[in-house]
């Protein structure tokens, strides 16, 4: 059969925790009709001070949230 491909969103540190909020209710409609117009599995890895949020903001669509590393540092590719 085909394989499942996924496109992963990880954010690293590059968002303040307002920033996450406002780009993951901006981006949840267009994102919503981007997952059933492909075939793709679509996962959203916030920095971890929006995980909460992320979960809560996406729980009722397909797009699935993921955690990623944590950081000592503020901002960047940790």
């Amino acid at each position: 059969g085909m394989a499942t491909s996924y496109i992963i969103c990880n954010w690293k540190m590059y968002f303040s925790h307002h920033q996450a909020l406002e780009w993951l209710k901006k981006y949840k409609e267009e994102l919503s009709i981007l997952k059933h117009t492909t075939n793709h599995n679509l996962v959203i890895c916030p920095s971890y001070d929006a995980l909460t949020c992320a979960v809560d903001i996406y729980q009722k669509t397909d797009i699935a949230i993921g955690a990623q590393d944590c950081s000592a540092y503020t901002q960047g590719a940790y």
